[in-house]
């Protein structure tokens, strides 16, 4: 069953800036499905568009659909605050935690959608499990954590509000390749333990590649090829082109690309 499915959506700015461009995709119920593409390819966009976050940039779904649970999230009464009492849970590039905030208090903060306390207990338990280096911490000023502190911080927050569906986007920025290891490996054990279902949105394919059951490839506003991971692995352009690597192992710039093509099946959208 998918929990989330968006069908040729398009959105504008400013009413008339189009960014997404026919868009759709299918995020199973249980699964990691990840959505990559360079900078400016729509991916914070399309994130936005199914939080609802799009409508505070002067933004909107002009066509199309998405559903969640089979029921449609363009209406008024699913505007962005909504949604995540639904239980579609955004976290952000950049982290935007609440540096003023103690740990403890951020967690609570992410629960603010829960009314009953043991929930909540529980909730932010939940997330000292997957991020003990935080427990110790839980007094501490946020402010003044590491960046991949920080960023397991903005995960728990996302755990404590008990979702159904988490949009991450872009997990791995500004981490040391270690500690990026390291959060993919926390993001996959959320998914497979908790059974949430998790949209993620990453520069790096590799990482994407994973923990992803499904991949999107985006470009220029529009999904441009799809697959299994082991479909997109043993695609040559996908390897040049995302990953960065010849048949002789030698990494290229996008710009040294020369025979990367669409292919008419990737503009079925």
């Amino acid at each position: 069953m998918d929990l989330l499915e968006a069908t040729n959506i398009e959105v504008k700015f400013s009413k008339i800036i189009l960014v997404l461009k026919g868009l759709s995709l299918k995020v199973p119920n249980e699964t990691i499905v990840g959505l990559l593409g360079s900078n400016g390819a729509g991916k914070t966009t399309t994130m936005k568009s199914i939080s609802g976050l799009i409508e505070y940039e002067d933004g909107e779904v002009t066509k199309g659909d998405i559903l969640f649970e089979g029921k449609s999230l363009l209406h008024p009464h699913t505007k962005g605050p909504r949604r995540v009492r639904l239980g579609i849970v955004p976290v952000f590039e950049g982290r935007r935690i609440f540096d003023e905030l103690t740990v403890e208090e951020n967690l609570v903060v992410g629960s603010y959608t829960r009314s009953n306390k043991k929930e909540i207990a529980h909730n932010i338990s939940r997330a000292f499990e997957y991020f003990p280096a935080l427990a110790p911490r839980s007094k501490q000023i946020a402010g003044y954590l590491s960046g991949g502190e920080q960023q397991m911080l903005a995960l728990g927050r996302a755990l404590a509000a008990n979702p159904k569906l988490i949009l991450l986007d872009e997990p791995s920025l500004g981490l040391s390749p270690i500690l990026s290891k390291q959060v993919f490996s926390i993001i996959k054990r959320i998914n497979e333990e908790q059974r949430i279902t998790i949209l993620l949105v990453e520069q790096n394919a590799n990482l994407a590649f994973s923990v992803s059951d499904y991949v999107y490839v985006m470009e220029n506003g529009r999904i441009v090829t799809e697959g299994t991971v082991d479909e997109l692995r043993a695609d040559r352009n996908i390897q040049e082109f995302y990953v960065g690597e010849t048949e002789s192992g030698k990494r290229r710039s996008f710009k040294e690309i020369k025979h990367y093509k669409r292919q008419k099946r990737w503009f079925s959208a």
